[in-house]
């Protein structure tokens, strides 16, 4: 994972254990005490197998999210983060409507296949907006 440094913390293979990297969407419904992990897969051991299984457990496309209050008493509750909706250094903004971050999370990872499918739209402010007819190209004159 990505730490606050910018610096990438290995994750070495404990047996029987699982590594865990939580989502956008838990830590906008935890108002930020959880934090989404910037993560990757690397298998820095090229002579033992390693697997990386993702388990996404999603809600609706439409479904609103928004912080459940904490059950712990205001002076047992620890800090949250100081942006609950941004993520990457605040380069990332979280949108509260589940299937507009899904899609903007699948373009930021897949660049070009947003590019090249998705051409027409562009990310302005965090959204996906129309593309102006300029960035279309020619193919699109008409």
């Amino acid at each position: 994972m990505l730490n606050m440094d910018g610096e990438w913390v290995a994750a070495p293979p404990v047996p029987n254990t699982f590594v865990v990297n939580l989502g956008e969407m838990l830590q906008l419904a935890t108002g930020g005490y959880y934090v989404a992990t910037v993560h990757r897969v690397v298998n820095a051991d090229t002579t033992r197998a390693r697997f990386s299984v993702p388990y996404f457990f999603n809600p609706q496309l439409s479904a609103q999210i928004t912080a459940v209050p904490s059950a712990l008493p205001p002076w047992d509750r620890p800090p949250a983060v100081a942006d609950a909706t941004a993520t990457h250094a605040g380069a990332n903004r979280l949108l509260p409507v589940y299937g507009d971050n899904a899609f903007k999370s699948l373009a930021r990872s897949h660049p070009r296949v947003t590019t090249r499918h998705h051409g027409d739209l562009v990310l302005q402010d965090g959204k996906f907006v129309m593309a102006p007819r300029a960035h279309l190209g020619d193919d699109c004159a008409n």
